[in-house]
């Protein structure tokens, strides 16, 4: 008798139509554990083509379908109920996604969800607390998008759930306009960003998590520049540490700071500034990086 065939285990797929990037995740669980099988990740940014009348321009919105025309394959053959498409706060902002979202929900062949702040910041906390050891105390998991913050005070779930319209695109425009890198911008920027954490600082407490943790692109790609400069985790110490090398230069294009990727160059200030705003306000002491965001946290979901 032949070997009985091995049965493959079902497939999940998470696409989070972020306002910076679009970001695919395909998985699977094995041993109650999961397995990420396929990553996808595409520069779209989408907040950078929001007009101020609330439209997204032609060009963005063109290639944003065409990035989803390039993803659909892998969507195809997948159960419905195994797929969870969402979009975030450009989308969430945008007049004309109603357009939009018709031609990328038939490039996709799938619906697309468009989500909360709150329920972005619930998915996330979700995410981060899969790749994370459990821990007595309570949690502070932060994730800086292209166009919102999330804030979530947890445990073994959330507890309380905050989302902030500030992100490292629609900063990176407002205070570092065509790339133009200015130090008196920068401390502007940080001071913006802490009078929008004021609004939620209250409510959070004075500092009762026991760990703080970040999740998502800016994060990590700040988590990674200390890494090339021997540091384990953030600090504000060496956030102005980078503040000062970055701030060396004139222009985002001249930026070569090791552990920052080409792609992260155009955004980076005004991410920086957001997290040092947050550290102020918060009193944030040390933050470690996760490895998972709200993909994860979806395909969990």
């Amino acid at each position: 008798m032949a070997d009985e065939e091995r049965v493959q285990e079902p497939l999940y797929l998470a696409l989070d139509l972020g306002s910076n990037s679009f970001h695919l995740l395909l998985a699977s669980f094995r041993q109650g554990k999961m397995v990420r099988l396929d990553r996808r990740k595409e520069v779209v940014r989408l907040a950078s083509g929001l007009t101020e009348d609330g439209t997204l321009t032609e060009e963005v919105r063109r290639y944003a379908l065409q990035t989803l025309a390039a993803f659909s394959p892998l969507l195809q053959g997948l159960p419905r109920s195994h797929v969870r498409i969402v979009g975030t706060n450009t989308l969430r902002a945008a007049h004309n996604s109603g357009g939009f979202l018709h031609e990328a929900e038939q490039a996709l062949g799938h619906p697309i969800d468009i989500i909360s702040g709150i329920e972005e910041a619930r998915l996330i906390y979700l995410g981060v607390a899969k790749d994370l050891e459990p821990r007595d105390g309570l949690r502070l998991v932060i994730d800086i998008g292209g166009g919102s913050t999330e804030l979530v005070l947890g445990d073994s779930s959330p507890r309380r759930l905050e989302s902030l319209y500030m992100g490292c695109v629609s900063y990176s425009q407002r205070f570092f306009p065509d790339g133009c890198l200015d130090d008196a911008a920068y401390r502007r920027a940080v001071w913006a960003a802490r009078r929008e954490v004021t609004s939620v600082a209250g409510l959070l407490g004075h500092r009762p998590w026991s760990e703080a943790v970040g999740s998502s692109g800016t994060i990590r790609s700040i988590g990674a520049m200390l890494q090339q400069r021997g540091q384990s985790v953030i600090t504000l110490a060496g956030l102005q540490s980078l503040r000062d090398l970055i701030f060396e230069h004139e222009h985002t294009d001249d930026l070569n700071v090791p552990g920052l990727s080409s792609d992260r160059r155009e955004v980076i200030a005004g991410g920086l500034a957001i997290l040092e705003g947050l550290f102020l306000e918060l009193d944030i002491a040390q933050m470690e990086v996760s490895e998972y965001a709200m993909r994860e946290g979806i395909i969990h979901d």
